[in-house]
């Protein structure tokens, strides 16, 4: 269950008050769709759709009647019912303060478009896999929604055409947080995101290269917002083309997507992504997807994070205004999963406030929460379809990736997978929150839920009495009474904010 992309242990600092979609999806508006929230943003808001419905985006429902289900894209995802959740969408609109907004225009595009040629690295348990798509590496995580294949099954896609939307890292490879199998017909046109290697423009044979693929462009090329002057080292593009004998033959060529966001300085910004330049103290900055902002002293920082927490890789939300010509970061909110829960429901979910309790934990849902299912059928899952007990009859599990709120007693959940291979047991991943020697047994809480240990709990490598508060743990257990839960299994769980080369994506 460890995540690979985990930026840091569990701050102790916990944000209070989620509260479930009832409040934020409720007879808010007045009519005209101007809610009696405020407006606290109008521009750009960037970020995988979560929930359907309208869109949600960024923790706000966009309502999308005056655009009659439209999406501009010239990636074949033309209508609203053509995106999928993880897909990572630009709303064109305003969002308010009640997580109610108006979307004026959405904009799709993919980051990668091609074939796999391999597949490497698949890790069921940390739910972590590597493709390699155009040359290029696309990384698996536990927060990546896969369509047409399961993490079981990635292996057999080598060779297939896939969709791929996400974020290009700092170090060239990308994080992904759509993964599709993409049914082409008879178009076959690729397409790619990166910057321009080192040395490899070639003006005279109208060539140049990202991360070793070979790009050609002629007559024919429609540059959009880009000259063949521009073209130079480093310059973040975005090609569109058809491969031949390996060389993508480009018939566009435009900025990337990262920099064709509005710069109105009346508009805002809220992005979510992954740390792409940590932050750096001279210049009061840090980069997200490429973007710049300024961190001032009326920045707010969520979720317990800080200044020093802005490192390469983290997965976060910004919301920031334009002024003289810069972004400015007014919020900056955790994105990235530090917790998880693994089962199935203990209790029956609570409609009302969209709870769930997993293996005696429980999960609040939000308007970020991605639900998806782990087989291919395509079915849109809202929390409704989230029951004890399949239309068979069985028991489904539950694959939960999310925040831990264990000071306040809950795991937020940041995506949900459901599952009908259900083998009785519970696992989890969180903080320790209290240890117990008292009252008959030594007790240890994670997530909220308080775990016995017993003679026959197996301890990986360290011994009860070795515990802390603020220890990070991944733990195996079971239910042997309705509110008593004991362990199997525990094992430290080692803090994957050590860059120090030892795991493989610790730059990630």
């Amino acid at each position: 269950m460890k995540r690979a992309y985990l930026a840091m242990a569990v701050s102790a600092t916990i944000v209070t008050g989620v509260t479930g979609l009832s409040g934020c999806i409720g007879d808010s508006s007045n009519g005209s769709g101007v809610a009696e929230g405020g407006i606290r943003g109008t521009g750009s808001s960037v970020g995988p759709v979560a929930r359907f419905g309208s869109v949600f985006v960024n923790g706000t429902r966009f309502d999308t009647d005056d655009l009659d289900g439209r999406v501009e894209s010239d990636d074949g995802i033309d209508r609203e019912d053509d995106l999928e959740k993880g897909m990572i969408l630009r709303v064109e609109g305003q969002w308010r303060n009640n997580g109610q907004g108006t979307a004026e225009r959405l904009d799709y595009d993919d980051t990668l478009r091609g074939s796999v040629s391999a597949v490497n690295n698949i890790d069921e348990l940390a739910g972590t896999a590597e493709l390699t798509v155009l040359d290029q590496t696309v990384l698996i995580d536990g927060q990546t929604v896969l369509r047409g294949t399961t993490l079981a099954s990635l292996a057999d896609i080598q060779g297939d055409f896939i969709r791929v939307s996400g974020w290009r890292l700092s170090d060239g490879r990308f994080r992904a947080s759509f993964v599709g199998i993409h049914d082409t017909g008879s178009d076959t046109d690729v397409e790619v995101e990166g910057r321009i290697d080192d040395d490899s423009v070639r003006t005279d044979a109208g060539t140049f290269s990202i991360n070793g693929l070979t790009v050609q462009w002629n007559d024919g090329t429609d540059f959009d917002d880009l000259t063949e002057s521009d073209l130079e080292a480093g310059l973040g593009v975005d090609v569109e083309g058809r491969l031949q004998d390996g060389i993508l033959i480009a018939e566009e060529i435009e900025r990337e997507s990262g920099a064709r966001y509005s710069q109105n300085d009346d508009d805002d910004l809220e992005i979510a992504g992954p740390v792409s330049m940590p932050w750096n103290a001279e210049q009061d900055t840090f980069s997200v997807n490429g973007i710049e902002f300024l961190v001032n002293d009326d920045t707010e920082f969520d979720d317990g994070l800080g200044i020093q927490d802005l490192v390469d890789g983290r997965l976060v939300k910004v919301e920031a205004e334009r002024e003289d010509g810069r972004w400015v970061a007014e919020e900056i909110e955790q994105r990235e999963s530090n917790a998880e829960v693994e089962g199935s429901l203990t209790e029956s979910p609570d409609q009302v406030n969209e709870i769930l309790t997993v293996g005696g934990v429980e999960v609040r849902v939000t308007a970020s929460t991605v639900i998806t299912d782990d087989d291919d059928d395509g079915k849109r899952l809202d929390f409704v379809d989230l029951g004890q007990t399949s239309s068979l009859g069985e028991s489904w599990s539950y694959e939960i990736e999310g925040i831990d709120r264990g000071e306040d007693g809950y795991l937020e959940a940041l995506k949900i997978e459901r599952d009908d291979d259900d083998d009785g047991g519970f696992e989890l991943e969180g903080v320790i929150t209290d240890l117990d020697a008292s009252g008959g047994g030594n007790r240890l809480t994670v997530l909220g839920l308080s775990i016995l240990t017993n003679n026959s709990t197996e301890f990986d490598g360290i011994s009860y009495g070795q515990l802390s508060v603020g220890d990070q743990v991944e733990i195996e257990y079971f239910q042997e009474q309705p509110d008593d839960f004991v362990a199997e299994e525990i094992e430290l769980e080692e803090d994957d904010d050590d860059s120090d080369g030892d795991d493989d994506n610790d730059d990630d």
